[in-house]
């Protein structure tokens, strides 16, 4: 999503036709930001959740709310639609997990979270673009969660590391932006989101081959 482009079809011209009521841009905005929110939502909602929760609810709740406020939205910094976007996806999650830790209290049964999330009149069912077959879907939805894991485990291991990903490739933030934030200077962001990357990639990598290993057992 990049709000500097000046095209017809940039993020930030979607943004202002959607807010002057153009139906075709609202739908052209949510297809756009699906896949950014659905890896917000896995990256967000960590390893307990989950397995709890449903992504993709949360993905279209999150996309709902968003296009629904979007009046009240300025993009006033750069990144500040990632940040938007970011917000609403932790608002959507901790309503879920309040929604659901009262009926658990109620219930005291953990299997009965799909029940206890309450439904929404507007609820969409998950949308697919022109160019995902159903298969394209689900495998696309595995590498989100694959990543999603390697995200986890660098958390772990490298808080400050998983942190400037976040605030640059999920949040939007420039290299000035997260260097004032850090009281540091851009290079030194932009050789620590290097390094960052590098120990993801190798994260991923093992954890592949774990997969692959276990495949091979099985």
């Amino acid at each position: 999503m990049v709000l500097v482009v000046a095209d017809s079809n940039s993020t930030q011209v979607l943004i202002e036709r959607v807010q002057q009521g153009d139906l075709s841009a609202r739908e052209l905005l949510y297809d756009r930001c699906m896949l950014p929110v659905l890896f917000l939502v896995r990256v967000s909602l960590g390893r307990k959740l989950r397995s709890k929760v449903e992504s993709w609810d949360i993905v279209q709740e999150t996309l709902l709310r968003s296009l629904r406020d979007l009046d009240d939205f300025r993009p006033e910094h750069s990144g500040a639609f990632h940040r938007y976007l970011a917000k609403k996806v932790d608002q959507v999650i901790l309503d879920h997990v309040d929604y659901w830790s009262a009926a658990k209290r109620s219930m005291d049964r953990e299997e009965r979270l799909d029940e206890s999330v309450a439904p929404t009149d507007d609820r969409l069912p998950p949308r697919q673009t022109a160019s995902q077959s159903p298969s394209d879907q689900l495998i696309l939805n595995e590498d989100l969660n694959h990543l999603a894991e390697a995200m986890d485990e660098l958390a772990e291991t490298s808080p400050d590391d998983w942190d400037v990903i976040v605030a640059i490739k999920l949040l939007g933030g420039s290299l000035r932006d997260v260097a004032h934030s850090r009281g540091t200077s851009p290079d030194a962001v932009k050789m620590k989101q290097r390094r960052a990357m590098l120990k993801l990639a190798k994260i991923f990598r093992i954890q592949e081959q774990q997969r692959h290993g276990a495949h091979r057992h099985d």
